[in-house]
């Protein structure tokens, strides 16, 4: 007796791929990962969907097992880069007290470029604010990664030498003696 069975193999999903929306990433930013080639997929990461949304702090590795409708299965994998650090910007303003109608000068270190809310894209920026003012710059390196940093000037009406006494020096403004005390 002879017995004749019959079997199907069914080949693994071998275009299973994953694509991330951004090659490269800064610290605190996040990416879509994109699974295509099967009919379910299971990250690495607990995430269960096609679309993976990651935030990692570090280069990191993701892995995807996609199965097809066969329930053969196949495991992808993407890794992340995420640039090791970030700037560290500081702003400075010089001076920080100011009486009205005079200038402060504002100076940014610790990037490479930078993007004023006064609207300057240099590191050293000049303001004549009316009033009491926070100012703030955004610094970006080289890999476009970004950090902030803000500064108050303090704007008085100066109409005494009392108000300016803690400061090391100060003008009297308007000068009473006309230039000559």
């Amino acid at each position: 007796v002879t017995t004749t069975a019959s079997f199907t193999i069914f080949p693994n999903p071998t275009n299973l791929n994953i694509v991330s929306s951004t090659a490269s990433l800064c610290s605190g930013q996040s990416t879509t990962l994109t699974a295509s080639g099967a009919s379910t997929f299971t990250w690495n990461n607990s995430s269960v969907n096609s679309l993976n949304v990651v935030s990692p702090s570090v280069t990191t590795s993701y892995n995807v097992l996609g199965t097809d409708t066969n329930a053969c299965s196949n495991i992808a994998t993407i890794t992340v880069n995420v640039f090791p650090t970030t700037p560290t910007v500081s702003l400075v303003s010089s001076p920080f007290i100011i009486c009205t109608g005079q200038s402060a000068t504002l100076t940014a270190s610790g990037a490479s470029t930078y993007s004023w809310n006064a609207a300057a894209a240099n590191s050293v920026v000049i303001v004549s604010p009316n009033s009491s003012s926070s100012f703030s710059v955004l610094g970006f390196d080289t890999n476009g990664c970004s950090a902030s940093a803000s500064v108050m000037v303090t704007v008085n009406n100066c109409t005494s030498s009392n108000e300016l006494e803690k400061e090391s020096a100060f003008l009297i403004y308007p000068n009473p003696a006309q230039n000559e005390i």
